[in-house]
């Protein structure tokens, strides 16, 4: 027996809830959405775009200072913008790509799929 908050008693089961009370523990169903499960259960890791060709044009000069962040990506300079031209592995590696865009204070002015 424990005491209740309202000096009362009161049961408890094994996992800390009242006798007669207990559930069963929640079930989870895993979902793969980019590829599907392999015949033995395990998840296969595909990216969901595919690698694609991306053009992406910023307002202003990035300096070489600043390339090194844009690893594998092209730098062409021209006219007060920068296009970063490469290869895009998925989904996730094109919104690091922006968010490093965004956390330099760059203006994004388009994606282009090449």
């Amino acid at each position: 027996m424990a005491a209740g908050l309202g000096g009362g008693t009161r049961e408890t089961g094994s996992r800390g809830t009242t006798a007669g009370s207990e559930t069963a523990p929640p079930t989870f169903t895993r979902v793969n959405l980019a590829g599907g499960d392999d015949r033995d259960g395990r998840s296969r890791l595909t990216p969901v775009m595919g690698c694609v060709e991306c053009r992406i044009t910023v307002r202003g000069t990035v300096s070489d200072r600043f390339a090194h962040a844009f690893r594998g990506m092209e730098l062409m300079r021209s006219d007060g913008e920068t296009v970063l031209v490469g290869a895009i592995e998925d989904q996730s590696h094109l919104f690091g790509i922006l968010d490093r865009i965004r956390d330099f204070g760059l203006e994004l002015m388009r994606v282009e799929q090449s």
